[in-house]
Parts: structure tokens; sequence; C-alpha cells
């Protein structure tokens, strides 16, 4: 990892593995940042088994054809641009922590509505 010496010097030295490891646990202490960090992850861990597991899911598990599971996987990516689009709208009005929050309190009560209501 190469830095800036000083301000307005123009040379370049080399970090330490010390000093990078300790950049890195100063960052990872900030709990507002490990927390959107884990809310990121979370997402993308979510999306990666979507797009990983939702084909045999859907064709074996539920029986849709490839056709159609062709339609069911759009129709989310569909609502990924809505939802992008009021939250672009939305988060102007409410603020990114407070949509965050509501946003972690309804995940379990969307995740248990599924099983429940067969």
């Amino acid at each position: 990892m190469r830095r800036r010496a000083g301000a307005g010097s123009g040379r370049l030295h080399p970090d330490t593995f010390r000093q990078a490891v300790g950049g890195y646990s100063s960052v990872l202490r900030n709990r507002v940042l490990v927390g959107y960090a884990a809310a990121v992850g979370f997402f993308y861990v979510g999306v990666f088994a979507n797009i990983a597991g939702g084909a045999f899911a859907y064709i074996a598990y539920h029986g849709l054809s490839p056709e159609l599971y062709g339609l069911v996987f759009s129709s989310g990516v569909l609502g990924l641009m809505a939802a992008n689009f009021a939250n672009a709208r939305l988060v102007i009005r409410l603020g990114s922590d407070r949509m965050l929050f509501a946003g972690a309190l309804e995940r379990p009560f969307s995740a248990l509505h599924w099983p429940l209501s067969r």
C-alpha cells in the first residue's frame, strides 16, 4: 500500500503491514460503518442466493417451466428496479437511517409470512 508522504510533497512511501492492519482495525471498530456494511452484505447474499438457487427451487421444487421461471426471475428484477426508483425519492424525505431501520424490521415478518401463508 502506498500513500502520500506529506501535503504537497508528491513523494510516496510504503506503509508497513502493521499500519495497514491498524487502519483496518480502526475501521472495524466503527459500529455505524460495520452496521451499514452488514446490511449491504446481507442484501447481496440474498441476491446471490436467488440467482444461484432460484432456478432449481422454482423449476424442480415448485414445478415451473423454464420459460415461466424466466418471467418470474425478470419480475424480480423489475421489482428491484421499482424499489430503487422509489428509494431514490423516499430517502430524501425520510433519511437513509430511518429507511434502513424500517427495512430491517420488515424482513423477519416478510420471511415468516411466506411459510405461514401456505
